[in-house]
């Protein structure tokens, strides 16, 4: 346990694949009783973990965190932990929002509220990036509920925030790369009505990570990981090595830690193009570098536990030999998007030749261990799940249809209340809501799966309801289910566009048993019909043809087909051209129409 006397009960608030294993097992290793307090229902590998002594679930903070977190301050209180480990980004959202309470009760393994505030903010680590001698990408920050004042194209649309809580609700944004106009529209749209977003311009060269914990800005330990095989679109690597810790690495690591009095994990990942290190963002939580460090020689989970225990190392710990890691699952699926843009031929030989490492003993599986086998094999639980309830959900939908004698639409009326559910409420769902309002249903809202509330509709959408029946709909924002059921209260239907969709909602919302269909089904009175596919990302062809074949579904519903085509081209009164202005989107690389105007 080198060298402490006993063992700590440690609480892994949120677990994944990688990051959350990795500590697991070290800490469990060690002799330390670990526990996991997941976030969502479905347990994660690190939950099966031999190491894990205990996976705990108190809910999600889906549509009241204020009350996660009363949930939470109870287990803290009424079970002993020595220090609380938050693994993923919305662990330290939540822990953080109550910071004062929560610490309290158990020791955070983390920064400081103020450090972390500026690590939080990807424009704020920017400048303390710079500060320390890194070079920052060519950079244009669009301040919420504004447009970009010279749209960068191509560009990676970084909303400053990986995680947020807004209005009593978890939010989580995505880092996208865009390269015309009509997509930066549309990803704006999705973040701008939340928060503020940074547009970068892409830095080519070599993708590297450098990786640390410290206490109080005393660096403990370091490592640098390359990252081999990356997304040409950004996100994480599923192949990892270990890079050689040069002084300067080290002293930007050291520098970086100093300035933020950082106590926790960290990396900083940067890009190398032309002999110049280029900060791309800073990751303020474990990451799946953890793993790698480890089977380098370099410990974090136990390096800081040592610390804070008074056990510090003298000097900083170093990697001790070569070592690469794979993360198995997610490699496959790489080489399969190399094989499919017709890459393959260059890069399946080399990708076999690359398990030799296996056999020598430089290379490890993230998951896949032989001293801890349980997480390699329940890794497939989710999909496995989805499928089950897919198909419980058909054969109750068909034992439905078999055993009622009243056509599904017999079940609604004009004054019923409706939920119609889609995945994002931003294209399906709230044009069929106003289908069904424009039909004369007063009580009819839309939601969608995602816990992203407060996005903007997709041009797409606006454009159609305008033309339709003449609505402006460019102030509604979208609402996930679960804020939206706390709203509404009572439901009599629920209406999803998705054979997946409605099973999901049955399994998440089991209170709604037997008033979930499938919208295309409902219109046929109960028959099973095609789903009707999200056309997020497709051609507007798509867009149009997915909101007439709704249209048409609604108006058999309300058994209605009276409502009338406005003539062509007409638009309501609001703008509904998008958060580009038009000037805006005659600004394009190539200097070909955008698709901007109307």
């Amino acid at each position: 346990m080198d060298g402490l006397s006993h063992s700590r009960n440690i609480l892994l608030l949120g677990s994944n694949d990688r990051a959350g294993l990795a500590i697991c097992r070290a800490l469990g290793q060690a002799g330390h009783r670990v526990s996991i307090l997941r976030l969502a229902a479905q347990r994660t590998p690190a939950d099966h973990s031999r190491f894990c002594l205990e996976s705990l679930h108190i809910g999600a903070p889906d549509s009241s965190v204020s009350e996660y977190l009363a949930r939470l301050t109870d287990l803290l209180r009424s079970r002993t932990y020595d220090y609380l480990v938050p693994v993923d980004n919305l662990a330290y959202e939540l822990i953080y929002s109550d910071y004062l309470a929560i610490s309290s009760l158990t020791r955070v393994i983390g920064p400081d509220p103020a450090s972390y505030m500026v690590a939080h903010n990807k424009f704020d680590a920017l400048a303390v990036a710079e500060s320390i001698g890194l070079a920052r990408p060519v950079t244009q920050l669009v301040k919420r509920g504004e447009a970009p004042s010279a749209p960068l194209l191509p560009c990676f649309v970084r909303p400053v925030v990986s995680c947020a809580i807004l209005d009593d609700e978890w939010q989580r944004f995505t880092v996208r790369k865009v390269d015309t106009i009509e997509n930066l529209d549309a990803k704006l749209r999705d973040d701008l009505p939340r928060v503020d977003v940074m547009l970068q311009v892409p830095v080519s060269g070599a993708s590297l990570g450098l990786n640390c914990c410290s206490i109080d800005g005393d660096v403990l330990g370091a490592s640098v990981t390359l990252r081999l095989h990356e997304s040409s679109r950004g996100g994480g690597s599923s192949y990892r090595k270990i890079g050689n810790m040069s002084p300067h690495l080290l002293a930007i690591i050291e520098a970086m830690a100093r300035q933020l009095s950082w106590t926790g994990f960290m990396t900083i990942n940067c890009k190398e193009e032309c002999g110049r290190l280029y900060f791309m963002t800073l990751t303020g939580r474990p990451c799946g570098a953890i793993a790698l460090s480890l089977f380098a020689g370099v410990d974090f989970p136990n390096l800081i536990l040592n610390g804070l225990e008074g056990k510090r190392r003298v000097g900083i710990s170093l990697p001790t030999k070569i070592a690469y890691m794979r993360d198995l699952r997610r490699d496959v699926a790489w080489l399969a998007s190399k094989a499919t843009k017709g890459d393959g031929p260059s890069v399946i030989a080399p990708w076999i030749a690359s398990f030799g490492r296996v056999l020598i003993g430089w290379e490890r599986f993230d998951i896949e261990q032989a001293a801890d086998p349980l997480p390699a094999i329940r890794q497939f639980d989710r999909g496995a799940r989805a499928l089950r309830e897919k198909i419980e959900w058909r054969l109750s939908l068909t034992f439905r249809h078999a055993t009622t004698a009243m056509p599904a639409t017999g079940l609604l009326i004009k004054s019923s209340s409706l939920l119609i559910v889609c995945q994002g409420n931003i294209n399906r769902s709230v044009v069929a809501e106003h289908l069904f309002r424009a039909r004369g249903f007063t009580q009819v809202r839309s939601a969608g799966l995602l816990a992203m509330s407060g996005r903007r509709p997709s041009i797409h959408a606006e454009r159609f309801l305008a033309e339709r029946m003449g609505v402006d709909i460019s102030a509604f924002r979208s609402k996930s289910v679960s804020r939206a059921l706390a709203e509404i209260g009572n439901v009599d239907l629920v209406l999803c566009f998705e054979q997946g969709q409605a099973a999901e909602l049955a399994r998440r919302f089991p209170n709604l048993s037997g008033k979930i269909f499938v919208l295309s089904s409902f219109a046929h009175g109960g028959e099973r019909q095609s789903d009707i596919s999200d056309p997020h990302g497709a051609s507007p062809e798509t867009y149009l043809a997915c909101f007439r074949r709704i249209d048409k579904l609604v108006g058999q519903v309300a058994k209605d087909e009276a409502l009338r085509d406005r003539p062509a081209g007409a638009l309501a009164t609001g703008d509904s051209r998008g958060i580009l202005t038009e000037g805006q989107c005659e600004t394009k690389s190539d200097g070909g129409n955008s698709g901007c105007g109307n």
